[in-house]
Order: C-alpha cells, then structure tokens, then sequence
C-alpha cells in the first residue's frame, strides 16, 4: 500500500520510523510546543497548513494509507474545529484508511471511526525526569 504521513502540527515520533523504513510521502510540521491550550499564533498556523495539506492529499488519493500524527491532541486543544474534521473524515473515510494518533480523541471523532485503541501508559521513563530524547520521541 502507499502510505503517506500528513502530520498535522505537533512534535512527532513515528515519522522519521515510516520515513526510512517505507519512503512514504511525507509532510513534516515540526515545532515544540510549550502550552497546548495557548498555543503561539505560528502553532496555530502550522495547524491549518498541515491540516489543509492533508485534506488535499486525501481527497486526490495521494496513498491508500494516511497517517495524521498527533491530530487527537490538536482537535482535544481546540486547535482545529472538530466538527470540520469529522465531517471531512467522514466524506472519506471508506475511500482509504485515514489512521489518527495522539492523546485525547474527542467523541465526535471516536464515533465516526471503525477502530479505536486506547493505549494506557505502564511505566514511562518520564516520570523519572528523563526528558524527551532525540530520534525516539521526537
């Protein structure tokens, strides 16, 4: 299958993972952000272009498997208008597989989606201070 990566936003993980291992097309917006509830206005920005790419990318079937990495925590922030998503996701969603990653899933999206995980967190090694580290986490 042809998998193109559209991250929408956040600081990501898999990409670089996907990228070497399947040379998808890939769309990286990446920037750390420090308050996910007041984002800075360029956040925003990014949000909206990397959301608008993706939208493009999927309604002309770029690939058959999309991943929008980190998308849940954009729309749980109020980043990106959930209804706006659902409605477009649901306009496509038997078209390709559209896979959404990240914390926060609001219900709106939860409903409209045939699969939902919720991982739980066992052991993280940030509880012992560790911060995030270079090629793993993001």
């Amino acid at each position: 299958a042809r998998i193109a990566n559209k991250f929408v936003g956040i600081d990501i993980t898999f990409d670089t993972f996907l990228t070497a291992v399947q040379n998808p097309a890939s769309v990286f917006y990446q920037r750390d952000l420090s308050d996910f509830y007041d984002p800075d206005p360029i956040d925003l920005q990014m949000v909206r272009d990397g959301w608008e790419l993706a939208k493009k990318a999927i309604a002309d079937r770029e690939a058959d498997i999309f991943i929008l990495d980190e998308l849940n925590i954009v729309l749980a922030t109020k980043m990106l208008p959930t209804e706006e998503v659902v409605e477009f996701l649901g306009q496509h969603k038997d078209e390709v597989e559209i896979i959404l990653t990240g914390r926060g899933a609001p219900m709106e999206i939860m409903n409209i989606a045939d699969l939902v995980t919720d991982m739980k967190e066992v052991k993280h090694y940030f509880s012992k201070s560790v911060s995030s580290r270079n090629g793993i986490d993001h």
